[in-house]
């Protein structure tokens, strides 16, 4: 009879623990749902609105300049690969870029309006923090984005690519 009353006990100390654990997680996401609105409103980034797709200039500038800075600090830590990563640099830029080694990108902005080359190309201006193991430094540079039609199975899909230029 005692190890019966010591079962339910921990049974219900269990489900006790549990219900707990779920009002926490329920917390957190209402935490972070209202967190992520917020950041949303405040963030003024340039959206392009194509069918039901959206593309947004800042995330694509971000994602391909972090690429960028990691080439170039790929370079840099392996020689022996200079080659090959010279070749996966062509796809990002023409021009040559110091090297600071490992950097993070941070606080990307877009400045001024995006300017229209063509149909297919735009032109923008990026602003952003290169944060690296003990130095902060503001940059910024110009993306070129080439968009295209490409058919795959039948279905007509929008390629983007970008290009960094200093000047």
């Amino acid at each position: 009879m005692k190890q019966l009353t010591y079962i339910f006990i921990l049974l219900i100390i269990m489900s006790c623990k549990n219900d707990a654990m779920k009002s926490m997680d329920m917390e957190a996401n209402e935490i972070d749902i209202s967190e992520y609105k917020e950041s949303a409103i405040e963030e003024s980034e340039r959206i392009e609105i194509i069918g039901n797709n959206s593309f947004s200039y800042k995330d694509i500038s971000t994602e391909k300049l972090q690429e960028l800075y990691d080439l170039l600090a790929l370079k840099e830590k392996h020689p022996e690969f200079n080659e090959k990563i010279e070749s996966q640099l062509k796809n990002y830029t023409d021009e040559s870029f110091k090297t600071l080694g490992d950097v993070l990108i941070k606080n990307v902005t877009l400045k001024g309006e995006v300017i229209s080359l063509s149909d297919s190309v735009q032109k923008l201006k990026i602003y952003y923090d290169v944060v690296s193991s003990n130095k902060s430094q503001q940059d910024s540079i110009w993306a070129e984005i080439t968009t295209q039609n490409i058919h795959i199975d039948g279905k007509a899909v929008k390629s983007k690519k970008i290009k960094f230029k200093k000047n």
